[in-house]
């Protein structure tokens, strides 16, 4: 007790010798404190730089979305349901004929470069399509034909002089190399990307084992995956791609493939997954106008006996078939499982073919198609179509593309797709696999901030 009479003494007695320097005290550490938060948020912080591995070779007017989609944005955006919503537009409007788009902009945009967004600034260019600039803030698109996705169209990036953009992300820096894009530095307030661009996936392997990149992105394979005193070292994430699917083409002109049994045969003697990876049809699963309930093919050696039985008047004839399959290094593996099934189940001999280009003599494709954020798939599989090279030629199918692609009333949009799928899997010109994942790498080893200078690089600069 004593003790603490003590203590209060010296206290009180060191707080009236010394008052006015306490309280001064106190005083500039509140203005300090007050001064500290008002002045915070305008010092510049170090960007959090993250260098980044990418596969394939993008021209600068033709950047990946991975790219675009941080420098810049489109008049509109496709939802998760596959439907369009304005972006840089606040609204469109479409004449009764459904040949006149016109695109109301917002008025409170600007380019990176300071200078306001304006119709005039929009240089999109489509066959048979007329734009016309009524004002500043719109814009009309006249179409040769009617063609219900074409505002879908117009959700790429926009881009000024191929590197200015309205997003968050500015394109800072940008090298090339034989005329490709080798690397590009994008940078916001709070983050850069450094990315590298590699031909192929050892090259791309090698700079992130080297410590030359930090994440290898947009991979359909673990290219670590052999050398496991790397599992400790990095993380993997996975992502369901339901923009496009693999699948086993077949050339609907070939003199065996021609018969919808024995294509069908063929269907129910290959093993797919059962599980939410499982691509059904043509329109992705995430789609408003997928439909659920077509012929799904699940794997039936039984069924595929009867069919082919049924094409070639007796199995004994199997024997003497040889299916050429071609597909590409990438899908060798999977390749290789299916020649095992269709030979074991068939009791046809297959033959793998690894190929570089398509010739117009194939029989079976395996390989990924990317799937249109529309369901018009007209320029897919429409006999008149080049890209259709499956050949697959039928009138009820021609007349639904056309019908879809022509039809404003999305109830009834979705109506004709549902049949499209139908009738589609019902002569199975394709054999629907699944929905592939996408890998994203990256080292656990945390990268502390720093600042980037001018004197970090020495690639072309395009100026703030």
């Amino acid at each position: 007790m004593k003790k603490l009479q003590v203590w209060k003494w010296f206290l009180s007695g060191f707080f009236k010798k010394h008052k006015k320097i306490i309280l001064v005290g106190i005083f500039l550490g509140i203005a300090l404190s007050i001064f500290l938060i008002w002045i915070l948020p305008y010092i510049p912080r170090p960007n959090m730089v993250t260098r980044v591995g990418l596969i394939g070779q993008y021209r600068k007017n033709a950047l990946p979305e991975f790219i675009s989609q941080k420098v810049s944005q489109g008049l509109t955006t496709q939802l998760s349901d596959c439907s369009v919503a304005p972006v840089l537009a606040t609204d469109w409007a479409v004449s009764q004929d459904g040949k006149v788009y016109t695109f109301f902009l917002r008025d409170d945009v600007y380019w990176q470069d300071g200078l306001p967004f304006t119709a005039k600034d929009i240089q999109l260019k489509f066959s048979d399509v007329t734009t016309k600039v009524l004002d500043d803030h719109t814009i009309q698109f006249v179409l040769k034909e009617e063609f219900t996705p074409f505002p879908l169209l117009l959700s790429k990036p926009l881009l000024k002089n191929d590197t200015i953009g309205t997003g968050e992300f500015k394109i800072r820096s940008i090298t090339e190399k034989g005329g490709y894009v080798d690397q590009i530095r994008l940078e916001s307030k709070k983050e850069t990307y450094i990315v590298q661009f590699f031909s192929n996936i050892k090259a791309a392997k090698t700079a992130f084992k080297l410590g030359e990149v930090d994440e290898l992105v947009g991979l359909y394979q673990n290219p670590l995956a052999d050398e496991p005193d790397w599992s400790q070292a990095v993380d993997i994430e996975s992502t369901r791609e339901t923009n496009q699917y693999l699948a086993l083409f077949l050339n609907n002109k070939d003199g065996m493939l021609v018969d919808k049994s024995f294509r069908q045969a063929l269907a129910y003697a290959t093993q797919k997954p059962m599980d939410s990876n499982r691509a059904l049809g043509p329109i992705s699963v995430d789609s408003w106008a997928f439909n659920p309930d077509v012929k799904p093919y699940n794997y039936d050696p039984q069924r595929a006996k009867e069919l082919l039985e049924k094409s070639l008047g007796s199995l004994d004839r199997a024997k003497k078939i040889t299916l050429h399959l071609a597909t590409t290094q990438q899908f060798l593996d999977e390749a290789d499982k299916i020649k095992t099934t269709w030979e074991h189940d068939l009791g046809i001999h297959v033959d793998v073919k690894i190929i570089n280009s398509l010739s117009e003599d194939y029989q079976v494709l395996l390989a990924s198609q990317e799937i249109p954020p529309d369901p018009d798939q007209y320029s897919l599989w429409h006999s008149t179509q080049d890209n259709n090279f499956i050949n697959l030629q039928n009138p009820r199918i021609d007349k639904l593309l056309e019908d879809g692609r022509k039809e404003l009333d999305q109830k009834k949009r979705k109506e004709i797709y549902y049949d499209f799928q139908k009738f589609f899997m019902e002569e199975s010109p394709v054999i629907f696999l699944y929905y592939p994942q996408v890998l994203t790498i990256k080292r656990k080893s945390v990268i502390k901030p720093f600042i980037l200078t001018v004197l970090e690089s020495k690639e072309l600069r395009l100026g703030r």
